[in-house]
């Protein structure tokens, strides 16, 4: 007899819970745009509001040196395992991770060029 009452209160429960989804309105969603595209030449950012950006803002030599380390890291823990590296090759994953380092090279150049041009 209980199980019968607990059966049916969990029907009436799934029941009024489909119900009641059926009988709310749509939300609304309100859409944004995506940020916008930027430009990136010689350490500076042009948006395409035309608004120029420091793109070495809030970056510090320490962290890039971090950045480049953790890559040099992983590359040389990738090159270890055989079946890990034959990936990495035919991904093109060594090739981006090379670019990400020269990248990261060139910005911490910069910011240390830019902190002696400030001393």
């Amino acid at each position: 007899m209980t199980r019968k009452l607990l059966l049916l209160s969990v029907l009436q429960c799934i029941g009024i819970g489909l119900s009641a989804q059926q009988t709310t309105s749509p939300r609304k969603v309100e859409l944004k745009p995506i940020k916008s595209q930027t430009a990136t030449t010689s350490g500076t950012t042009v948006s395409t509001t035309g608004q120029t950006q420091d793109s070495l803002a809030g970056e510090t030599v320490e962290h890039l040196n971090s950045v480049i380390d953790a890559i040099d890291s992983k590359v040389a823990y990738v090159k270890t395992d055989e079946a890990e590296s034959k990936k990495a090759t035919d991904s093109g994953w060594f090739i981006m991770m090379a670019r990400q380092r020269e990248i990261l090279v060139a910005k911490r150049e910069a910011l240390i060029q830019r902190q002696n041009v400030t001393k």
